[in-house]
């Protein structure tokens, strides 16, 4: 996985969002609701699932 691999690299990212496959609504309803008003910081180097 890419968040793997930065992380043996001791890189950052700036978040890696995974998704199945599913209608561009309901992946928009589902990443409103994850991220919100979040600050760009929470998701710093971490993998968010929908």
């Amino acid at each position: 996985m890419l968040h793997n691999l930065y992380a043996e690299q001791n890189k950052e990212h700036w978040g890696i969002i995974v998704s199945k496959q599913m209608p561009i609504g309901e992946t928009l309803k589902r990443l409103l609701n994850k991220t919100g008003l979040a600050e760009q910081a929470a998701f710093k180097n971490r993998v968010i699932f929908l």
